[in-house]
């Protein structure tokens, strides 16, 4: 949405302006053009949906009139042309954190406009730090990851970068020479050519052999580990299970057929999320009840109750 503002002379037929008011281009829905007139109707606000790089012309016909009847004697027209869209980006990522297969070659896809180019860094992490950032929203949109934690830094251009344009650019997140990024977890940060920080996109990363699928109830919860790459279930698997804060909740090993399933002690908090690790040598694995975006209950229509009730009833 633009807005324009335009000040009379003295207070306007409201009506009289509002319908005779002509717009060019025309915007494609004109039930999307709004008015306000403030005050005493002398000053009149408005705003539509408007196009980057482009011309308009606002004109108010002869014969509009004000609260007094008497008409405008000539046509007023206004003419402007809107800016360029800045530069940005934006990851395609479902959350602020994302798992990669570590069998494979991890690769992000970025959304950006107006920029020839992204500048990409990539910092390890360990578990704590991405637990803290993964639980705290301003933390994470603030987090300078240190200098000696940079793990790779690289350049990818930017095909068909046209004016206005959003162009989608894939990028691999291997090493340079082209080998594999171990295990563990990172923070990525993009940017488009010399931007800062605000028009940039950042995102989590855990690279891992493990699948693990969490599900809990009020005091229980339920592990089901697989390999990434056979899908064969992880069996006599470590597990452990820990609030936000770090305090352990549950442990213990996945049975013949990878899963997990013990009861939480202490009073867990069903509003905040929970964080299960899988001890792997030579890999590392975390899940958390807060990852659920696009398998929520409520993306199938499902109701959802995250307190215990002392009486259930099912109809059949």
């Amino acid at each position: 949405m633009g807005s324009v503002n335009i000040t009379f002379a003295g207070p306007m037929d409201e009506e009289s302006v509002e319908e005779n008011i002509v717009i060019s281009p025309a915007p494609e829905d004109p039930d999307r053009v709004y008015y306000s007139w403030y005050p005493s109707s002398a000053s009149l606000h408005m705003w539509f949906p408007m196009d980057y790089s482009t011309t308009y012309s606002i004109t108010i016909p002869a014969g509009v009139k004000d609260r007094y009847g008497q008409a405008l004697a000539s046509d007023f027209t206004l003419t402007f042309t809107t800016a360029a869209r800045e530069p940005g980006l934006s990851i395609l990522k479902a959350g602020n954190v994302g798992t990669f297969d570590a069998y494979g070659q991890p690769q992000i896809t970025v959304y950006s406009w107006d920029t020839p180019r992204l500048d990409l860094a990539l910092y390890a992490l360990d578990r704590q730090e991405l637990v803290r950032l993964a639980s705290d929203y301003e933390a994470f949109h603030k987090f300078l990851p240190p200098a000696d934690s940079l793990v790779r830094s690289w350049s990818q251009e930017v095909p068909d970068a046209s004016l206005n344009e959003t162009v989608r650019t894939g990028s691999a997140l291997g090493l340079e020479d082209g080998g594999r990024l171990e295990p563990g977890y990172y923070f990525l940060r993009v940017l488009p050519a010399d931007g800062d920080a605000g028009s940039g996109d950042r995102i989590l990363l855990m690279v891992s052999k493990t699948h693990l699928l969490v599900k809990r109830a009020d005091t229980q919860v339920l592990v089901w580990a697989v390999d990434m790459a056979s899908g064969e279930a992880l069996t006599n698997l470590p597990i452990a299970v820990y609030d936000q804060n770090g305090r352990r909740l549950a442990s213990g090993e996945t049975d013949d057929e990878g899963i997990f399933l013990e009861t939480m002690s202490g009073e867990p908090n069903n509003w905040e999320p929970l964080y299960v690790e899988a001890d792997r040598p030579g890999d590392v694995s975390l899940a958390s009840s807060d990852w659920t975006n696009g398998i929520s209950p409520w993306d199938f229509d499902l109701q959802q109750d995250y307190g215990p009730r002392e009486y259930a009833g099912y109809i059949y």
